[in-house]
């Protein structure tokens, strides 16, 4: 059993060491120009601002009161994103605005996994290398971080996620039955 389980685990690195490394690369890109921004004050919208108010609530485990769009502006009745109150734990730890950038730097990186890996499967290497980077450094992707903090960036990952595994065996079979629950 125990020759099985190295087996496993070598198939496992050899299969997402390439995805891993193009994920980590995207990722580091992104904090690193996440940062600058952060250092150069640059402030291109007010979802920073209203997004930082509203986790820091979440993480008092307050309702998400954000004074930036007006005095007792309770937030849930402009948006309904409940999400966010997923974020209150880290906000906890690291209590600032750059922890937002920072997260949705990392989840977009995320996002990148199943992308390449797909591609990895139906092109090789190469295909892995050049998918993964075009889709981590697309135009969307990009604006996205520019254009700092919002929280459809929790949906990047789960979309890579959920369309990655509908092309093919096993993976297909499992997420076909979990699909309509995130509809």
């Amino acid at each position: 059993m125990k020759g099985l389980d190295r087996l496993a685990v070598r198939r496992f690195i050899a299969t997402w060491w390439l995805p891993t490394l193009i994920a980590c690369a995207v990722g580091a890109l992104y904090v690193c120009y996440s940062v600058a921004q952060w250092r150069a004050l640059v402030a291109p919208s007010w979802d920073l601002g209203i997004f930082t108010e509203a986790v820091q609530a979440y993480s008092r485990f307050e309702a998400p009161i954000v004074p930036i769009k007006g005095p007792g502006y309770n937030l849930l009745g402009d948006h309904f994103h409940p999400i966010l109150a997923l974020l209150g734990p880290i906000f906890r730890l690291f209590p600032s605005a750059l922890t937002l950038l920072v997260v949705q730097d990392l989840l977009i990186a995320v996002s990148v996994l199943p992308i390449a890996r797909l591609a990895q499967r139906l092109l090789g290497r190469g295909g892995a290398l050049l998918v993964g980077l075009a889709y981590g450094l697309g135009w969307g992707l990009q604006g996205a971080v520019g254009a700092q903090f919002h929280e459809v960036c929790v949906a990047v990952p789960l979309l890579a996620f959920g369309a990655s595994p509908s092309s093919s065996g096993a993976g297909a079979r499992a997420w076909r039955g979990w699909r309509p629950s995130f509809l």
